[in-house]
């Protein structure tokens, strides 16, 4: 309730909340029942204060989903709800709240084309949390959120909207940095859950920038790569988008992306947006804008 509070401060609450939760499932057996029962009533306090914030903080979440921090409590609290499942009554309220979210109109910032208009760099963090929450979801509760459209095709956002030699990336904040690997890993996923050949290319194409190790990604665990690497004689084998559309029009975030090869470094594209979202969060009021590269 102090310091560490949802309400005091929230990029150390959310943390502590998913790791130690994360931290509870792994050593459970390694646990006494009095130290369950404190570590237990800890989560579920917080995972109330997190609750309370869909309810209380710029209005009902599911009415106006366009804060980033509540957005990104989605994904906390499915995978806090699922280690808690059996052992409190709370994470059934969160959860009778959560799935008519998560199964429809979530992630509110993108579309079923797969656009997403906070931009890659949010992208990078944001959807690797997602991520995380349908691994969670599917593997502890038999529940697959990533058949629906958004899923399916974001990798196509960042074959056509966010090449991997574009010189910048817009549109929207880039203010996370763009030498993450989540890229690869996100993509990693992507191509092994659907498949795709061209996803997986573009996967190969992120090489990170810094001395991060290429299978890590530091958003917000490396132990994500453990999981989603898919190395398997059943793996998707990479292949070059040199038999696809030159154009893509991502028409749920306002994005228009036309190339002359998307497989070409050398090509020269260019991006058009005219968004529905206007400047909520961490999107810009940009619109209208065009970004050139040749």
């Amino acid at each position: 309730e102090g310091t560490s509070s949802m309400s005091n401060n929230d990029e150390v609450a959310m943390p502590i909340l998913l790791n130690g939760a994360r931290a509870y499932d792994w050593i459970y057996d390694k646990l006494s029942q009095s130290e369950r029962d404190k570590i237990r009533a800890m989560l579920v306090v917080r995972g109330e204060q997190a609750y309370e914030r869909w309810w209380t903080e710029r209005g009902v979440y599911h009415l106006k989903p366009y804060s980033s921090h509540r957005t990104r409590l989605v994904n906390y609290m499915t995978q806090v709800g699922t280690v808690l499942w059996d052992e409190a009554e709370e994470p059934r309220k969160w959860f009778n709240y959560l799935m008519p979210i998560i199964t429809t109109f979530y992630p509110a910032w993108g579309g079923q084309d797969g656009g997403y208009s906070e931009g890659p760099s949010y992208w990078r963090m944001y959807f690797n949390y997602m991520l995380q929450s349908a691994f969670c979801l599917e593997k502890g509760m038999g529940i697959d959120v990533l058949r629906t459209p958004f899923y399916r095709n974001n990798g196509w956002f960042k074959i056509y909207a966010d090449p991997h030699f574009a010189a910048q990336h817009p549109f929207a904040d880039t203010g996370i940095g763009i030498y993450w690997p989540a890229d690869k890993i996100n993509l990693y996923r992507l191509a092994s859950v659907f498949k795709n050949p061209y996803f997986r290319w573009r996967a190969e194409m992120s090489e990170p920038r810094g001395h991060l190790p290429v299978t890590e990604t530091p958003v917000p665990s490396g132990v994500m790569s453990f999981f989603w690497l898919d190395e398997g004689p059943d793996a998707p084998k990479a292949k070059a988008p040199t038999d696809i559309p030159a154009n893509y029009r991502f028409n749920g975030v306002g994005i228009a992306a036309l190339h002359e090869d998307p497989s070409d470094p050398d090509e020269a594209f260019i991006l058009l947006k005219s968004s529905p979202y206007g400047a909520w969060s961490h999107i810009y009021a940009d619109q209208n804008s065009f970004y050139i590269q040749a």
